[in-house]
């Protein structure tokens, strides 16, 4: 009878870690996209300034969210944009007003909107950074705590 109880609490220590570990790179994840959105508007800046190319192919490099990346590849081929659930209402505007914009004027007013949004990104990104390094390691403590807890209780 012990075993299985112990068998029990180390499943409860398991998940309760797994829980904290998803939650934990949901942050990460969080934090990923809106340093992506910063390359984004970096590259645009080069392109409109010295290279002119075509923004399907200027938007094409790679970015550290395969979040960003799939919403990017959704905005490249005209279908739905698939946001991230982690992102909220005013996210999500920031960055379809954001999309939306693009390569609808000269290059000059494209330059200014793009240092404009650059600038609320990466203000943005360092927000999601520092709480992504304050809860990160936290979270995951929590997560197994709340485990042993439970193994514990089971026991």
């Amino acid at each position: 009878m012990f075993l299985v109880k112990l068998g029990i609490g180390i499943i409860c220590v398991y998940l309760c870690s797994k829980i904290a570990t998803f939650k934990a790179n949901e942050l990460k994840d969080r934090y990923l996209f809106w340093e992506s959105a910063v390359k984004l508007c970096n590259v645009l800046l080069q392109e409109f300034s010295y290279k002119k190319r075509p923004i399907k192919i200027a938007i094409s490099t790679q970015y550290s969210s395969n979040d960003f990346e799939r919403l990017l590849n959704g905005y490249v081929n005209g279908s739905n944009l698939d946001f991230p659930k982690y992102l909220t209402d005013v996210e999500v505007f920031k960055i379809k007003t954001f999309l939306d914009e693009l390569g609808k004027s000269d290059s000059e007013t494209q330059k200014i909107a793009l240092n404009s949004y650059k600038t609320e990104f990466e203000g943005i990104a360092i927000d999601k950074k520092l709480e992504y390094k304050k809860t990160y390691s936290v979270t995951l403590k929590v997560g197994f705590s709340v485990g042993i807890m439970m193994l514990i209780m089971v026991i």
